[in-house]
């Protein structure tokens, strides 16, 4: 968990202690892990994003990676690489163990979320007008999908990848296939 409280706090699956991981400059504001859970991004209001070992809590990397709040982070699915998204509209794409970021072309508003898509070589990238996947290795746009009527605050794919899940600040959940954006 993470909070405006600044600090990362992992919270067993049985029952349990919560273990704190350490504390940020300004409240937590996305959270992501990889797909083997040994790897926890953490983002925080003034664009720093740290990287833990959940299994004993240790730091290992600190990164000044946006200018502004953190949006979004999402884990490659099976490589060692994570996007990040800044609220300033930059997308960055990091490669395991820390080098400087691929930096993607700027969005023109604030971005809500990031998600790599299933095979990695996509993501989707929610901002607060637009949702898009773009390629990951140019930024460049492949599709855009119509109808979010509000703010994206959280995306999602099936298993297969072959749903695209958002929701709303409106409350409300909407539902595409990621082929044809339909």
């Amino acid at each position: 968990t993470g909070s405006t409280d600044k600090t990362v706090r992992l919270v067993p699956a049985a029952d349990g202690e919560p273990m704190r991981l350490g504390q940020h400059a300004d409240a937590i504001t996305t959270l992501g892990t990889n797909g083997t859970g040994t790897l926890l991004a953490s983002g925080d209001a003034s664009g720093h994003l740290l990287l833990w070992n959940p299994a004993d809590g240790q730091l290992i990397g600190k990164l000044g990676a946006h200018q502004g709040a953190l949006a979004g982070v999402a884990f490659h699915p099976s490589k060692p690489q994570m996007i990040s998204a800044g609220a300033n509209g930059t997308v960055k794409h990091w490669t395991l163990p820390l080098v400087s970021p691929l930096v993607l072309p700027a969005h023109e508003t604030e971005i809500t979320d990031v998600l790599f898509g299933p095979k990695g070589q996509l993501a989707y990238v929610a901002d607060l007008a637009t949702l898009q996947a773009i390629n990951v290795a140019d930024g460049k746009p492949l599709r855009s999908f119509a109808g979010p009527q509000a703010p994206i605050t959280s995306l999602a794919t099936n298993t297969a990848g072959t749903v695209l899940v958002a929701a709303t600040r409106e409350g409300k959940v909407r539902f595409w296939n990621t082929e044809d954006g339909a």
